[in-house]
């Protein structure tokens, strides 16, 4: 397909085959996200150690769009490290967590986000069905927001990263 020939013949590896979010796109996706203190706050967390552990920011607006505005993402740390390192940096105006996102493989660590840090919940469900999740977040990539004045279908993005979230970029 097209992907493909971009990627052998073009060279174009920002289209790589076999990408997971075939929607992604760095210049649509990627634009400068601040914290808005009337949305909720969430963080999402990849526990890790030798690879890094991801903690990833991100609001829900009213129309349902996701900001993603600050991530935290180191190698080698204990977790208590991590939430102090989290916990010191310098917050926006009206900053808060509403609740927190784990995997539930370590519930140990849950439970320490949980007594350390802030509000943490992890569903078993997630790990035997991260298929779900990837369509989940593929539906914000680019979602049909209405109709054209032909019936056709008109796409918009409603999945944003900030510019300096450059490791959650690199993994879309």
């Amino acid at each position: 397909g097209r992907a493909s020939f971009d990627q052998e013949i073009a060279a174009d590896f920002g289209s790589f085959v076999g990408k997971i979010y075939e929607d992604w796109d760095a210049t649509e996706n990627v634009k400068k996200v601040e914290f808005n203190p009337n949305w909720p706050n969430y963080i999402a967390f990849d526990w890790g150690f030798t690879n890094p552990l991801a903690a990833i920011e991100f609001q829900v607006n009213p129309d349902d769009r996701i900001y993603i505005w600050r991530e935290h993402y180191r190698a080698y740390t204990r977790l208590e490290k991590h939430l102090e390192i989290m916990r010191d940096r310098e917050q926006p105006e009206g900053y808060r967590i509403d609740l927190c996102f784990g995997d539930a493989a370590d519930p140990e660590a849950v439970m320490t986000v949980n007594q350390k840090f802030a509000p943490c919940i992890a569903l078993p469900e997630a790990k035997t069905n991260w298929r779900m999740g990837i369509d989940r977040v593929s539906g914000f990539m680019l979602r049909e927001e209405g109709e054209d004045e032909y019936g056709g279908p008109i796409y918009e993005r409603a999945f944003f990263v900030d510019f300096s979230c450059v490791n959650t970029i690199k993994e879309f």
